[in-house]
């Protein structure tokens, strides 16, 4: 059976629970075939908007040969919008980018522009030929809004087939299906995937298509308007303190928990192992390239095993 390779964001960007990325990292070194560092942010002139190159990651990459891709982004829609929509700032752009990747001798990059003007679909595969161009050889994934029941009008400004011509792999983020501003529900039910993979696949050819996998969930407390971000080990432990031993929904194939505290209704909803693994399987059955999980810390230590 094709074996899919594993994509592993990393990032250390936040402390408290939500650090951990190097640390699981050097645990599972052996499982994972590409890692990608969240180091390098734009502004809107296409110019480094922030910097974090964690030298002790990067020196840990290169003693294990540990392939890396940086990961770019240009945080707000208005910043990636604004890039794309002009020439001058879409060179700014990529020569800020190859610069970066020569500096800290990456293998490539993987461009993540979000909540784009939909108008600049053109735009975005302009500025991925153009880098790809300017990379000299050096691999360039770009990673895409998914597609179906997707409650977000920027998912049009994804062309993937043109995409798919140009770089060497597509990550569709099939997980937020839920968000934070939404009710209560998975964070990608197995229904969902499966959809947008297929849609995907008419797009795309198998052999770039990486399928992304959330390691991380949500709790929505009643009375708050937005929805708290988790690691799936920590909600975990909620389910544990709650004396909940099974949390696996199997008609979404996500974890769920609820429960009452201070007057309080709590619900969680994440991607355990069990989830994960029915999409690694999935992700064997079509042959695609792999799996990209957000992001490394976050996960579960069973995700592994």
């Amino acid at each position: 059976m094709h074996k899919p390779k594993i994509l592993a964001f990393y990032e250390e960007g936040w402390g408290g629970i939500y650090s951990g990325s190097l640390a699981r990292l050097k645990e599972v070194r052996t499982k994972v075939d590409l890692v990608c560092p969240v180091w390098l942010g734009l502004k809107a002139d296409g110019r480094v908007g922030w910097e974090k190159t964690n030298t002790e990651a990067a020196r840990f990459f290169s003693q294990t040969k540990l392939n890396f891709l940086v990961l770019v982004t240009a945080g707000s829609g208005q910043n990636s919008s604004a890039i794309l929509a002009d020439a001058a700032r879409r060179r700014n752009a990529v020569s800020t980018i190859s610069g970066y990747v020569k500096k800290v001798r990456a293998q490539g990059v993987c461009l993540d522009f979000e909540y784009i003007n939909p108008g600049l679909k053109a735009n975005l595969t302009l500025l991925a030929k153009e880098l790809k161009s300017n990379l000299a050889g050096k691999k360039l994934l770009v990673a895409v809004f998914p597609y179906v029941d997707w409650d977000e009008p920027t998912r049009k400004a994804y062309d993937y087939r043109s995409l798919g011509k140009v770089c060497d792999g597509i990550i569709v983020m099939t997980y937020d299906q839920h968000r934070p501003s939404d009710l209560p529900g998975p964070i990608a039910a197995r229904d969902w995937v499966k959809a947008n993979l297929d849609y995907a696949l008419t797009q795309t050819e198998y052999s770039k298509l990486w399928l992304g996998v959330g390691g991380y969930g949500y709790r929505w407390q009643s009375g708050k308007k937005r929805a708290t971000a988790l690691p799936a080990w920590y909600c975990r432990k909620q389910a544990i303190q709650k004396g909940i031993t099974d949390s696996y929904d199997p008609e979404t194939g996500n974890d769920y928990l609820q429960y009452q505290e201070k007057g309080n209704t709590y619900t969680i909803w994440w991607e355990g192992p069990r989830g994960a693994q029915e999409k690694l399987a999935l992700a064997a059955k079509y042959n695609l390239a792999g799996v990209a999980l957000w992001r490394l810390g976050y996960e579960e230590p069973e995700f592994w095993k």
